[in-house]
């Protein structure tokens, strides 16, 4: 199966120059734990990512103003995205590699153009490779390792 079967295609996209607080709304109205960020609305070209644990982890906890932060200050840069015609099970593994829940899918010019979630992975894939995708993506970092560790 072909990720443009199983993406989202009507994705909402912010820019580097939203706030914090635009994205929250965006996240809370679409339902949704992740933003593509696009250099521009014209282009939609792929800039950076920002999910709802980068808000919370990188704004929230330390007290900043979410209407005084830009996006550019939290979103991940240089994002791993796959491509409509990318097969499904091609995504998985990528999500496997990099340890991510969700992927910019982007078409040849690198516009934004959906995106694909772990939910779609598992409504559309064998149970193994859900499984596997899961167990995968859910590995902590060595640094959280080390710090549960040492606790």
């Amino acid at each position: 199966m072909k990720v443009k079967k199983a993406m989202t295609r009507e994705v909402q996209c912010c820019t580097p120059f939203d706030t914090i607080a635009d994205v929250a709304r965006m996240m809370r109205d679409g339902d949704v734990g992740a933003i593509p960020v696009i250099k521009d609305r014209e282009s939609r070209q792929l800039a950076g990512i920002i999910t709802d644990r980068d808000i919370c982890c990188r704004v929230t906890v330390t007290g900043k103003a979410p209407n005084s932060v830009r996006v550019q200050k939290v979103m991940t840069p240089k994002p791993v995205a796959c491509h409509p015609e990318d097969a499904l099970d091609d995504c998985a593994r990528m999500m496997q590699k990099h340890r991510v829940r969700r992927l910019p899918v982007v078409d040849e010019k690198g516009a934004v153009v959906g995106i694909i979630a772990q939910g779609d992975i598992a409504r559309h894939l064998k149970a193994s490779t859900v499984g596997r995708t899961v167990a995968k993506i859910s590995i902590p970092t060595r640094a959280k390792r080390t710090a549960r560790m040492a606790a």
